[in-house]
């Protein structure tokens, strides 16, 4: 015999299916004996589930539960709760339609005078005088007082047939037996007390249980039957008369006084309790899908249990299943994931030189170091060398004023670049060969002379005068009139003379007396030469 951990298959027709069990540690056996018919109460099964009508018992050699036929004497019938064998006092046992275990047949000598199978063939019609040789045939009533039963026939006792028989026929000790207390010849002579599973006294001509054997009781209250009731193994009555394990989806077993169950179908008995039957149907239970402990537990997920697999009920807040994998859960938080941005597969795009952001379920974007975009909300611009753009200010880079070049930005900060031929000066450029104002250098200027101008020539300044004049001295002077230059640079006249003509000479009314020129009193004393400044002649009158 074996068992499964299944459900009974009910109303299913079943065709040459070899019996199939679990043994404790939940492994599949085939039995040998395996029932191949599809009637109802055969002991095979089929997808790891008992025939219909069927029952678990423990195999008394293996100590393992196997699928058995429900209604057979040998597992006790189909209305037994338990495994225990179908066993009626001196009787063959048989299993009724109604799954009671009724009498086949009598022993020899024994009939069932009170017509009730559970006590089976309780009447001995070879010694009882009150049915002797056929159930109502009494001897005291049909032949006389002092008479009784021997073999099936009635015969006159000497002794008192109601206390005291001779059952050993010696008539030296009398009549030796009080079958009212005689456990060997209860009520009449060889009628030995011997009730299944009991400890046997004779009690007023009535064979009764004075204790039943260890794991045995007497539960159906029945003194002819014994103890009957194997409470160790009986799951209708498990370690106690009356004590029924549960069954709640599940078949139910008792091993040793304890209760067990074998969950059937989806069921499990995930809390440990046998009390409570099988409570568990792992094809929904969250906390025990698929199997005991089989916690349902997906990220960022509400779980459920369909069929003994973990789904996704729901998920939690902005969290979604994008990849469509139960294992992996939520797996995205659409609130901030940029490639699936409010919802599954919406990613977010950005311009150049930035990097798309998500947030709170939003797109936007964020430009790259070094570049903004300047308020302009669509562009990042590189703010360290975009001229239009420059620098954390964002500002517009101006041109040189000259117009001679381009504004450029460099480093975050504005600059000019000049076109060729024209150099930087400041954030201006000039042509250094040319201009007097920027001459050779950034920093010359040239200075027009006095009287005159100036130009910038090769990169050097060159002073002009009107052609009237003569450069002297950083200015343009006539050297006819010019008392500093008379007739020449430097050449100044002195001693009171002046330039007359590019020559230095004395001012009228006076003479150049030995190169100053003095005024002369009575020039008729100076009769030329220097003798007029050597007389009387003074330097002044």
């Amino acid at each position: 015999m074996r068992r499964v951990l299944g459900p009974l298959l009910i109303g299913v027709t079943v065709v040459a299916a070899a019996a199939c069990g679990l043994e404790e540690s939940g492994g599949l056996q085939t039995a040998p004996d395996a029932g191949v018919d599809a009637d109802l109460g055969t002991g095979g099964s089929v997808g790891g589930n008992c025939f219909p009508g069927a029952k678990v018992c423990p195999n008394p050699a293996s100590g393992k539960l196997e699928c058995v036929a429900a209604n057979t004497p040998e597992t006790g019938c189909a209305d037994s709760t338990g495994c225990t064998p179908c066993v009626l006092a001196h009787a063959t046992a048989q299993c009724a339609g109604s799954g009671e275990c009724e009498i086949a047949a009598c022993e020899g000598g024994w009939q069932d005078c009170n017509g009730s199978a559970a006590d089976g063939c309780e009447t001995n019609v070879d010694g009882d005088h009150a049915n002797c040789g056929a159930c109502g045939t009494d001897c005291k009533a049909t032949k006389g007082q002092n008479w009784i039963c021997e073999a099936g026939t009635c015969i006159v006792n000497y002794c008192d047939p109601d206390t005291l028989l001779d059952c050993d026929k010696d008539k030296s000790n009398g009549c030796e037996v009080d079958s009212k207390t005689d456990a060997a010849n209860c009520k009449f002579c060889g009628n030995a007390c011997d009730l299944p599973n009991a400890f046997n006294e004779c009690q007023n001509q009535a064979c009764v249980i004075k204790s039943c054997k260890g794991g045995w009781a007497n539960c159906d209250g029945i003194e002819a039957n014994g103890c009957e009731t194997n409470i160790g193994t009986d799951p209708g009555h498990c370690g106690g008369c009356g004590t029924q394990c549960n069954t709640t989806n599940g078949l139910p077993s008792c091993t040793a006084g304890k209760c067990g169950i074998t969950c059937t179908g989806s069921f499990g008995n995930c809390d440990g309790n046998v009390g409570n039957g099988c409570e568990t149907d792992k094809n929904t239970a969250v906390a025990h899908c698929g199997a005991c402990g089989g916690a349902c537990a997906l990220a960022n997920a509400n779980p459920a249990c369909s069929g003994g697999s973990c789904q996704i009920a729901s998920c939690k807040g902005s969290w979604a299943n994008c990849d469509g994998k139960v294992a992996s859960g939520c797996e995205i938080n659409t609130a901030n994931n940029t490639s699936h941005c409010g919802g599954c597969n919406k990613p977010c795009l950005a311009p150049t030189n930035a990097t798309p952001t998500c947030a709170s379920g939003g797109c936007g974007f964020a430009c790259n170091t070094g570049f903004s975009t300047c308020g302009s909300g669509s562009t990042c611009f590189n703010l360290s060398n975009d001229p239009s753009h420059c620098g954390s200010t964002c500002k517009a880079c101006a041109g040189p004023p000259s117009g001679q070049g381009a504004p450029i930005c460099s480093g975050g900060a504005c600059n000019v670049a000049c076109k060729s031929g024209f150099s930087k000066c400041g954030l201006d450029c000039f042509d250094l060969k040319t201009d007097s104002a920027h001459c050779g250098t950034c920093t010359k200027v040239c200075a027009a002379p006095t009287g005159g101008s100036t130009s910038c020539v090769g990169g050097a300044c060159v002073p002009a005068c009107p052609s009237a004049l003569t450069l002297c001295s950083n200015a343009c002077v006539d050297t006819n009139a010019n008392g500093a230059h008379c007739g020449g640079c430097g050449q100044a006249c002195g001693g009171g003379k002046v330039c007359t003509g590019g020559s230095c000479q004395c001012p009228s009314g006076k003479k150049d007396c030995s190169g100053v020129c003095l005024e002369c009193c009575g020039n008729a004393d100076c009769g030329g030469g220097d003798k007029c400044c050597t007389g009387t002649c003074k330097s002044s009158c």
